[in-house]
């Protein structure tokens, strides 16, 4: 069968967690392909965006105010433990129990998720990437965010307390719906197609000798940096 608005999939063992825009989080038992079912419907607010699952818990965004943080290591069984509902969250991801999230509005956040159960705690927030993000994906301790209509930024966040701008791309085309990164390219799938960025091209700056020197279109220093 098929559920309407799949906006975002992630497969975990037998399951995969779907966020379906307004019909919420959906679990479907994907163990026979041939007979898909589904498993659990937990309760969640609509707007359904993107879904990460981590350690047992499935991060659950919401464009229409925030996202959810819902236990599901009883997939079939699963509870919300924690939400907010501040922000048009439009991407997130799970890395060494943070949380990196891009939002349409409220700019970029880090959450501190070491205990969900607990609750999360904000470590740092700014608009200072730009406020309308859309996707993210983070390695290595450096976080890519691509804005609606901002090309992409990436930021040091080596110290989640005060995550640092190192490099900005520029994107001629309009609406950005997602980027990955692999093998030091950007992947960013856009509503005009795919635009592929040599990302270790424009790599980390040799900072204090009054030089920028990245490639053509690369904003290659921080502004303390090269001014």
């Amino acid at each position: 069968g098929s559920y309407f608005d799949a906006q975002s999939v992630q497969v975990v063992n037998d399951y995969a967690y779907v966020a379906s825009g307004n019909a919420g989080l959906l679990v479907f038992d994907v163990s026979d392909p041939t007979f898909i079912w589904l498993a659990a419907a937990p309760e969640s607010s609509a707007g359904a965006m993107d879904v990460v699952v981590a350690n047992g818990y499935a991060y659950v965004s919401n464009t229409t105010g925030g996202f959810r943080v819902v236990d599901v290591h009883y997939p079939w069984s699963p509870k919300v433990v924690w939400y907010t509902l501040s922000g048009q969250v439009s991407s997130l991801h799970v890395h060494d129990d943070k949380v990196y999230v891009s939002t349409f509005g409220s700019g970029f956040l880090i959450y501190d998720a070491s205990a969900p159960e607990e609750g999360l705690k904000v470590l740092s927030q700014t608009t200072d990437f730009g406020s309308a993000l859309w996707a993210i994906d983070v390695q290595s301790g450096y976080a890519y965010t691509a804005g609606f209509i901002g090309g992409v930024k990436v930021i040091d966040v080596s110290d989640p307390t005060g995550p640092v701008l190192t490099k900005s791309v520029s994107i001629e085309k309009l609406g950005v719906n997602d980027i990955e990164i692999l093998g030091g390219l950007a992947y960013v799938g856009t509503n005009d197609g795919i635009v592929i960025i040599d990302i270790e091209g424009c790599w980390q700056p040799t900072c204090g000798d009054g030089e920028c020197n990245g490639e053509e279109g690369c904003q290659t220093c921080p502004t303390d940096c090269c001014g």
